[in-house]
């Protein structure tokens, strides 16, 4: 029984390596020397945005272009907003 088993796997061992050496193809013809046909080379153009005090929020991209929320501190006015639930409570 033992020695069955022990052929198996040599047997097993030896496909898997056969196998292995199956996956090499030594006549593939190398005309780009490993260069791929195309390669994508990024554009970046510069975004001028005029204010001091703010951050870019979102961004979206559309076929048309691509669309950026520009959060700016407008002067020194300040905003409370209140949240409330589906009661019309104020949440705190």
């Amino acid at each position: 029984m033992k020695t069955k088993l022990k052929l198996i796997a040599l047997v097993l061992a030896a496909v898997t390596v056969i196998s292995l050496f199956a996956g090499c193809n030594k006549n593939k013809s190398d005309d780009n020397n490993g260069m791929p046909e195309y390669i994508y080379i990024p554009t970046y153009y510069p975004l001028d945005f005029d204010f001091e005090e703010g951050y870019v929020g979102n961004t979206a991209k559309a076929s048309d272009g691509i669309y950026i929320l520009v959060n700016e501190k407008d002067g020194t006015q300040k905003r409370e907003y209140t949240y409330t639930d589906e009661n019309g409570e104020v949440i705190n």
